[in-house]
């Protein structure tokens, strides 16, 4: 396992944990258009994380993670004006939630954990 490997892992862990939590709140508000929100969050989390503590620490680094997170936080405010804040859940997910039943939750867990993993992998 090399150095890189623990930092995946442990960005993995970071927007899992994000997500759940992401989960739990979608549970009460019975509202799945968080995770958009919680995805582009991570993907600009990240951005910043790896342009701090991948060495060696270049200029070109600084930007590149400076514009990825610039565009992560104006992706970020825009959803949550334009698709959560009073408003209601995003058509396609009151579909699933309508289709799935009482199946609905425990895919909304599993739909949340991919959405944790994908961040991680876009963002490499």
């Amino acid at each position: 396992m090399t150095p890189y490997d623990a930092v995946l892992a442990g960005c993995w862990g970071a927007l899992a944990l994000l997500m759940v939590v992401l989960w739990f709140i979608q549970w009460r508000r019975h509202d799945a258009s968080i995770v958009d929100v919680g995805w582009t969050f991570g993907m600009g989390a990240l951005a910043i994380f790896y342009a701090l503590v991948i060495p060696p620490f270049s200029a070109r680094q600084a930007v590149v993670g400076t514009l990825a997170a610039a565009w992560a936080l104006r992706l970020t405010v825009f959803l949550l004006r334009d698709r959560i804040l009073g408003k209601p859940e995003d058509g396609r997910y009151q579909t699933l939630r309508r289709d799935l039943g009482s199946r609905a939750q425990p895919w909304f867990f599993g739909f949340f954990q991919m959405q944790a993993l994908a961040a991680v992998a876009f963002s490499l």
